[in-house]
């Protein structure tokens, strides 16, 4: 039997054409999905509900419009997976966009490497502002130190193909964390056994979103991000080695952030 494929897109305050051409991207996937689960996680309009009832009237993919209390990404992606109700996961933020070949190319894998403990397939993905390919590792298996690596392993689920019962079986996303949940999937993921591997056809659109908590609060972003590696230590998740790396780019990062500060306040 081919693969069958529950698209899960959290949605939060996107406009109704954002998430509209979310799913549309996924409705023109060249290996179709069984069904399309849109979470609204509190959003303040009801532009996420009029782009899922546009969609619908083009289309014969199954919608399925959740809407809850706003609780963040990890809490969203989580209500997703538990109305999803096919063997595995694909996951796509509201503001990016699916290509037409990336999951046929994932099933692909799975179709000539069948095993219970695969947990999931990624490929690479173009970044909006340059259309360059973010290239890592395909064809072996992923170690945990690679996790989130540029040019080893991508972090971010948007690209990945996740096994459901894998994601069940660690308790899906923790909801405490918020940054890097999705290498934190990914890890507990690895720990219990469940090997990944990567295909080298771009799954995704990675869409540059300056309102992100990334780019519009680095400091908070990068205190979040020191939460996840304290967790990821405290769990033996990456080697002592790999926590210490990276908790220096973190602080780096602080550095350069306060220099630029001071500098543009001398100017």
């Amino acid at each position: 039997m081919k693969p069958t494929v529950s698209c899960i897109i959290p949605a939060y305050n996107e406009s109704r054409l954002q998430v509209l051409s979310a799913l549309h991207s996924v409705i023109k996937s060249s290996y179709p999905v069984s069904e399309i689960v849109v979470v609204d996680d509190g959003s303040k309009d009801p532009s996420i509900k009029e782009a899922v009832d546009e969609a619908r009237a083009i289309s014969d993919v199954d919608i399925v419009y959740f809407r809850k209390e706003n609780a963040g990404p990890a809490a969203a992606r989580n209500a997703g997976a538990a109305l999803a109700k096919y063997e595995w996961l694909a996951f796509l933020d509201a503001d990016d966009i699916y290509l037409e070949n990336g999951l046929r190319a994932k099933v692909d894998f799975l179709i000539s490497n069948s095993s219970d403990k695969l947990g999931g397939v990624y490929g690479r993905f173009l970044w909006s502002d340059t259309g360059k390919e973010q290239k890592f590792i395909a064809g072996l298996a992923v170690t945990a130190d690679w996790v989130g690596v540029a040019g080893k392993s991508p972090g971010g689920l948007p690209a990945y193909l996740i096994r459901k019962e894998a994601f069940d079986d660690v308790g899906g996303f923790d909801p405490t964390l918020k940054f890097n949940e999705d290498f934190d999937l990914l890890l507990r993921m690895l720990s219990m056994g469940y090997v990944f591997y990567g295909v080298q056809e771009p799954g995704f659109i990675r869409v540059i979103n300056h309102d992100s908590l990334t780019r519009s609060d680095v400091l908070k972003s990068l205190g979040a991000g020191r939460e996840f590696l304290r967790k990821a230590f405290h769990e033996g998740l990456l080697s002592k080695r790999e926590v210490f790396r990276r908790y220096m780019l973190n602080y780096l990062s602080v550095v350069r952030f306060w220099f630029r500060f001071v500098v543009r306040g001398r100017r």
